[in-house]
């Protein structure tokens, strides 16, 4: 059964949204959205409305990351052969895509490496850097993973490679001892935004590059045009991550969802075609988080992700189109073998943990695939609200991926098992690891005591962010159409939600959809009526059914629908509550 939630609902005062609404000439809805973010006035609002590529951080004010392009630049004219050592996930392909493009831009002899995620695992290992250090690799350029290859980066330095750590991961312990690091988390690194994704950091690298080639620093115009076609690679690679949507990575998801399309990489024109979105005028962070992404994400999860950045450096469409095919063939068994195993772990929680005491979840089987045991903890954690570790099990091994909910810091929290733990890495909403069998039962105890000290003894009752409270009356084409402006969507910018009380249920609900998960209704109030869809929500049917006639309230997100060429608002619903009941809580927003 999954958690009951609280709505949180804040409150700005009608005075503060009408004359931010006047001054910008806005509806209330979006003033009353750029409030809640902290945006009170026509500057800021502009900033956060119209992001501009002004707005990033030049890295050339960053020490190190001018000289890690410099020493680029010499061993490219030395003829020393490069390899981009990626991720298998949507943003270290991307990552290392780009990398290998702007590295060909300047007339590197450049080759790529991803380990094989079940052969290998994440991150450098000792037998990668011995069969690169034989294939005439002179230099490592890690993209989205090295800041925790302590021991596997001091062996590829006495094999005599020299090593560049781009990575945007935490650091643990001790600092690798590589030639460069560049990190936004490192205190002394200043060549961006904390928070960005692996792929954004590489682009600092690749950006810097540009200016090492250039004259007096700048970038030369035939290098400039290779990073503005790198940028909806950045786009990806960041929503896939997600990293905050705020700060810079606004400004890169912004201008690479503007360029999407009109890509001028054959890859990404081909995964646009089998996502069935080719020839749009206009895409979203929907467009790349439920579509492109998964579709890059799932060649590292079911096969080797290299496929993916073969892709992403042809310029033959038709050998990017044959990849994509197979990409498209390797999402489809990933979602079959995702929904088996969700099913069963959800089984499996609710018969091994106690859930009204129990503060995170921690599963483990042998029989249960790799490639989907995040994807699986995602769906663990978002269901019952808590925390959620999965693993499998391998030669006594287990490795397993980590999904967090919001109040816990997991890399934090799996830091201190880490003396139960082989391997591990990851930020606040996700981590991997690998451990003993035989730890995985203290493994448990710990991580069940340490959540519990971080959340507090009681479970904790999962919460709803909502924009604020709405009347269907007020849902207009134009009102619903001007909310697009806030664009593009993510953490520190979610995809707005509000709520709509005293509603009734207008018409027969039923489910829809080729496996009929999904519901569809209209809510009725004051006279008003709006159709609702609620994707995975059948479970709801009974209890509408059932209460035909009382009121509701619905969290949700207004949509203009345009399927079947049809133009009107319909609510996408996130949440329902019948009234009567005590979970909306109003807070003053200033």
């Amino acid at each position: 059964m999954q958690a009951s939630k609280k709505w949180i609902i804040p409150r700005n005062s009608s005075g503060k949204i009408d004359k931010l609404a006047a001054e910008l000439r806005i509806s209330p809805i979006t003033a009353q959205m750029l409030l809640n973010r902290g945006i009170e006035n026509r500057e800021k609002a502009r900033e956060f409305l119209e992001p501009t590529l002004h707005q990033l951080s030049d890295p050339s004010r960053d020490d190190q990351v001018k000289k890690a392009a410099f020493f680029l630049k010499e061993r490219i004219k030395e003829g020393k052969k490069i390899t981009v050592y990626g991720d298998f996930d949507a943003d270290g392909i991307c990552a290392s895509a780009l990398m290998v493009r702007a590295l060909r831009a300047g007339d590197a002899s450049v080759d790529f490496y991803v380990p094989h995620r079940f052969d290998e695992g994440y991150g450098l290992n000792f037998s990668a850097v011995e069969e690169l250090k034989n294939n005439g690799t002179d230099v490592i350029l890690t993209v989205d993973c090295g800041i925790s290859a302590i021991k596997e980066i001091q062996y590829a330095k006495e094999l005599g490679l020299d090593i560049i750590i781009t990575d945007h991961h935490q650091q643990r312990g001790e600092r690798p001892t590589a030639d460069f690091i560049l990190n936004p988390h490192l205190r002394e690194c200043e060549f961006g935004y904390e928070n960005l994704s692996g792929v954004g950091v590489a682009f600092k690298l690749a950006w810097s590059l540009g200016q090492a080639f250039g004259a007096g620093g700048a970038v030369s115009p035939d290098f400039k045009e290779t990073l503005v076609d790198l940028l909806p690679l950045v786009a990806i690679g960041t929503v896939a991550d997600l990293v905050p949507m705020e700060n810079e990575n606004r400004v890169y998801v912004n201008y690479g969802l503007k360029l999407l399309p009109s890509a001028k990489l054959a890859g990404i024109r081909a995964l646009l075609q089998v996502c069935g979105i080719a020839g749009k005028s206009r895409y979203s962070t929907y467009n790349i988080g439920y579509q492109i992404a998964p579709r890059l994400n799932a060649v590292g999860r079911m096969a080797d992700a290299c496929a993916a950045i073969d892709m992403l450096t042809t310029d033959d469409f038709n050998k990017a189109r044959e990849i994509a095919g197979e990409l498209e063939a390797h999402n489809r068994k990933r979602q079959i073998t995702q929904r088996a195993i969700s099913a069963e772990a959800m089984e499996l929680a609710e018969s091994t943990h106690d859930l009204a005491k129990c503060n995170c979840i921690v599963l483990s089987h042998p029989e249960w695939h790799p490639g989907v045991v995040g994807l699986v903890a995602s769906k663990l954690a978002e269901h019952f609200s808590r925390p959620a570790f999965v693993f499998y099990e391998k030669d006594g091994i287990a490795c397993g991926s980590a999904r967090s909910i919001p109040g816990l810091h997991l890399f934090k929290a799996i830091s201190k098992c880490g003396d139960l733990l082989d391997r591990f890495g990851g930020h606040k909403g996700a981590a991997g690891m690998s451990l003993p069998l035989k730890n995985l039962e203290p493994f448990k105890q710990d991580i069940s005591d340490i959540t519990s000290s971080m959340l507090g003894p009681e479970p904790p009752m999962p919460q709803l962010q909502l924009e604020g409270e709405l009347e269907l009356r007020n849902l207009s084409e134009p009102a619903v159409e001007e909310l697009s402006y806030l664009e593009p969507y993510g953490e520190g910018n979610p995809q707005p939600l509000f709520a709509a009380r005293g509603l009734k249920i207008a018409g027969n609900p039923q489910t829809i959809g080729s496996r009929r998960n999904h519901l569809a209704f209209f809510a009725k109030q004051n006279g008003i009526s709006l159709r609702v869809i609620a994707f995975g929500k059948a479970e709801w049917l009974k209890s509408l059914k059932a209460r035909q006639g009382q009121s509701f309230s619905l969290a949700f997100e207004p949509r203009i629908n345009t399927f079947n060429r049809k133009y009107e608002v319909e609510l996408r619903a996130e949440d329902i509550q019948w009234d009567g009941g005590d979970l909306i809580e109003y807070v003053d927003n200033g």
